[in-house]
């Protein structure tokens, strides 16, 4: 080897992966062996014939950077109009009106509207996660009364 390691190439950026992906397709065009490349580029033996596979089967765009991750909306639980019916009613009307026992939109309060709405079973979290993603933030009174009932404030 040249000085270079060997590093996992998940701890490169998506940038340096493609890079690193056409210097070894260069050097495959100049029929340099897999393991002299491996030792050039700094990765494993199996990086370079997985690049070379690609390159066989798909040309240079095999080796092209793909989107990874979910795509938008995808695995959850609501659908992008259920979320927009709920946030019409958390905008316009108060849990009172659903027949929830609260005095303002919880995450408890949202769950309860979303089981009573569209039959769904929704962990607190998972209601918490779709509150961020709608723009809802925790708000929290900045004085307590001296004398305030908890068990009536909180749903139940």
């Amino acid at each position: 080897m040249d000085g270079k390691s060997k590093t996992n190439g998940t701890s490169r950026t998506r940038e340096e992966q493609y890079h690193n992906r056409k210097t070894i397709a260069q050097l495959l065009k100049h029929n340099m062996k897999p393991s002299e490349i491996a030792d050039v580029v700094g990765v494993s033996l199996s990086t370079v014939y997985n690049v070379r596979k690609s390159i066989r089967e798909n040309g240079l765009e095999g080796i092209e950077p793909k989107q990874v991750g979910r795509r938008h909306g995808e695995k959850r639980t609501l659908t992008a109009e259920q979320e927009l019916v709920v946030l019409g009613v958390i905008e316009n009307e108060n849990p009172n009106q659903w027949g929830i026992p609260c005095c303002m939109w919880t995450r408890e309060a949202v769950r309860v509207l979303i089981k009573i709405l569209f039959k769904i079973e929704m962990p607190v979290r998972t209601v918490g996660s779709y509150l961020k993603r709608l723009n809802f933030s925790v708000q929290r009174p900045k004085k307590r009364a001296y004398k305030q009932d908890q068990k009536k404030l909180t749903c139940g």
